[in-house]
């Protein structure tokens, strides 16, 4: 989810929202809520990334390495 995901999303739930002069009031535990999904969110896709940034730094080394076909068999 990318940060117009997002915007649509809470948009979706708050069609008033659209309205950039529309004046948004809002508790401080909706506003926690809304803050904790973006950061729930934001951390998934952020290890969800690191792992597959890992797994190809370490194919890439496979590759690299003149013995790695005697490891793979």
């Amino acid at each position: 989810m990318d940060k117009t995901e997002l915007w649509e999303a809470v948009c979706d739930r708050y069609p008033e929202f659209k309205d950039d002069e529309h004046i948004v009031k809002q508790r401080a535990r909706g506003l926690r809520r809304l803050l904790e999904q973006a950061w729930d969110e934001g951390h998934k896709k952020g290890v969800a990334n690191g792992k597959a940034l890992e797994s190809m730094r370490r194919d890439a080394e496979r590759k690299k390495h003149p013995f790695s076909p005697l490891w793979e068999g």
